[in-house]
């Protein structure tokens, strides 16, 4: 028996029980009310580490989600628009360690 995560913008459909997934990730379609994401301290280099996000309208949080540098690249790397910007995010992480 299933019991299914909706899609969002990173990961596809997702049975919490046993992993399983249906469809594609849903991407971002920016809106003319999308916030700005300001941030520094992300690493090229730091491919595993998760960095916490929350998405609020006004003061509430709508959702919150945890993102590594490798989860990225592995949901934008076949991507026509972000696919090149990822690799070649990737690629600099690899030839620059810390």
């Amino acid at each position: 028996m299933h019991s299914w995560k909706d899609a969002d913008c990173l990961n596809p459909k997702t049975c919490t029980v046993c992993g399983k997934t249906e469809g594609s990730a849903l991407g971002h379609k920016p809106a003319e009310d999308d916030g700005i994401l300001k941030t520094d301290g992300i690493a090229p280099t730091e491919f595993d580490k998760k960095f916490s996000f929350e998405i609020k309208n006004g003061d509430t949080v709508v959702q919150t989600f945890a993102v590594s540098v490798n989860d990225y690249i592995g949901a934008q790397k076949n991507s026509a628009t972000m696919g090149n910007l990822v690799k070649a995010l990737y690629n600099y992480g690899l030839s620059n360690p810390e």
